[in-house]
C-alpha cells in the first residue's frame, strides 16, 4: 500500500505531537527530581533545552510523580479512551443510519422518476393513438 504525501505528513505530525508530549513528561519529571533535592539532582538539569515544545494535550493527562500516580493516570486515560470509543461508535452508527436513509431516499426518488417517465411515455402513446383516430 502506497502512502500519499498527505498520509505521511499526518503520520509525521502525530509522531511530532507524541515526541512533544513525551518531552514534556520528561521535563516535568526532571524538574520534580531537581526540586526534591534528590541525590541525582546535581546531574539533572531540567532546563537542558527540553523546554522548547509545549504539550499537545492537557498537563493533567501527562504528568505523574510516582508509580501510584502513573497507575491512576493510566486508569484515567483508559476511561477517557473508552468514552471516546463509545462516542466514535455512536457517531459511526449515526452516519450509517443517515447513509442508509439517503440510499433509501435516492432509491425511492429513482423509482418515482422512472414511474413518471413510464407514465409520460404511455400518455404520449395514448395521445398519438387518439390523434390517429
Amino acid at each position: 500500500m502506497e502512502l500519499t504525501i498527505k498520509d505521511l505528513q499526518k503520520q509525521k505530525d502525530t509522531l511530532q505531537a507524541s515526541l512533544d508530549d513525551t518531552n514534556y513528561q520528561l521535563r516535568y519529571l526532571l524538574h520534580d527530581v531537581a526540586t526534591r533535592g534528590d541525590p541525582y539532582s546535581s546531574v539533572v538539569n531540567p532546563s537542558n533545552g527540553l523546554d522548547s515544545a509545549p504539550p499537545t494535550i492537557a498537563h493533567e493527562d501527562l504528568v505523574f510523580k510516582n508509580i501510584e500516580e502513573l497507575q491512576q493516570q493510566n486508569q484515567h486515560l483508559i476511561n477517557k479512551l473508552r468514552e471516546a470509543e463509545q462516542i466514535l461508535m455512536s457517531k459511526q452508527q449515526e452516519y450509517e443510519l443517515a447513509n442508509n436513509e439517503e440510499v433509501q431516499s435516492t432509491a425511492a426518488f429513482d423509482a418515482a422518476f422512472e414511474d413518471a417517465g413510464t407514465l409520460i411515455t404511455r400518455l404520449r402513446e395514448q395521445s398519438t393513438s387518439s390523434e390517429l383516430r
